[in-house]
């Protein structure tokens, strides 16, 4: 069944039937019949052609005569007046003059277009239908959120080859902070309780010496540390700050191994979290809602794991500074 059955010709005003001869427009795309378009010699809107419109179905949706919006990023149905998009806030800005223009220079015979950047077009250039892992590209984007350019190459290079690794340097640098802000909590709280076991032991030797430091001198052994002291206080402390230091070095080598397998490790997150999403939520509009809010990122998360660490700095200060003096 043609596209066009049951559309008018706007020459003839009858309907197309399925066996119809029918040609389109190559300016506006606007289906005639052939014997139509050959008797008037071209297209009906020719007059039209100048504005750069293009021929739309009679029957695509509309809002009080206006077209409803679709979102370049994610692809969701917008309200005309909507200047972002409702779902994933991106920009519903309409093309300009200059950009037209540019379309209709790639568009032009004998001139080669301009080749499209996967990191600055929608869906990193992949079809928004495709399915990998059965989701939906469009499905991973909206989860993904505004580093989709990034993840859909990544993912499409490991749906290719299972083998494919490549390391995720934000991982490495930022270590438990990235996981957080990603929301994979259960491998932040591990990488971030393997640095702190790994500084209980010094923590332990330091309030040690200043217990000692304290009984000799008061609190003026609070004011300075000698460090040549120190050095000699923690020879008897050697194998517990062995242990210390061999356990932040596996925190470390920890981290960099896992950014070497943060991809795949955020993909997997957020295959199950789709898939569950997409079992809660039947309706369309819910489900695309709870893809960003369940997916992209969370700077509060961030914000709350380093408040966390600064409080908890600052109270072992004070509890080994009153266990000092009480």
């Amino acid at each position: 069944m043609s596209k066009y059955t049951g559309i008018h010709c706007p020459v003839c005003n009858k309907v197309f039937e399925d066996n119809d001869d029918i040609v389109v427009c190559p300016e506006c795309g606007a289906p005639h019949h052939r014997e139509c378009y050959q008797s008037e010699g071209h297209c009906h809107f020719e007059s039209e052609h100048a504005t750069m419109k293009s021929w739309k179905r009679p029957d695509e949706e509309t809002i009080n005569g206006h077209d409803i919006l679709k979102c370049p990023n994610c692809g969701c149905k917008n309200p005309p007046e909507n200047i972002f998009c409702d779902i994933c806030g991106a920009s519903l800005k309409r093309k300009s003059e200059q950009e037209l223009h540019r379309e209709a220079y790639n568009n032009a015979p004998n001139i080669p277009p301009i080749s499209p950047n996967p990191y600055t077009t929608p869906f990193a250039g992949l079809d928004p239908a495709e399915e990998i892992r059965g989701i939906s590209i469009k499905d991973w984007a909206m989860f993904f959120g505004d580093k989709a350019f990034y993840f859909l190459p990544c993912l499409k290079a490991m749906q290719i080859n299972k083998f494919f690794i490549n390391t995720n340097w934000a991982a490495f640098l930022t270590s438990f902070f990235y996981y957080f802000y990603r929301k994979m909590y259960l491998v932040g709280a591990i990488l971030l309780s393997m640095f702190v076991i790994s500084y209980v032991p010094m923590v332990y030797v330091v309030f040690e010496y200043l217990k000692d430091a304290y009984a000799a001198n008061g609190m003026t052994a609070l004011m300075s540390i000698d460090v040549n002291a120190f050095m000699s206080f923690t020879q008897a402390y050697e194998g517990l700050l062995t242990f210390s230091s061999a356990a932040r070095n596996i925190a470390f080598l920890s981290t960099a191994v896992l950014s070497v397998f943060a991809n795949k490790i955020y993909f997997k997150t957020a295959e199950s979290k789709i898939k569950a999403l997409r079992e809660k939520y039947k309706n369309d509009r819910d489900y695309s809602q709870s893809l960003a809010k369940h997916g992209r990122t969370s700077t509060l998360a961030v914000i709350l794991v380093a408040v966390c660490i600064v409080v908890a700095f600052i109270a072992s200060s004070n509890l080994m500074v009153f266990l000092l003096i009480k």
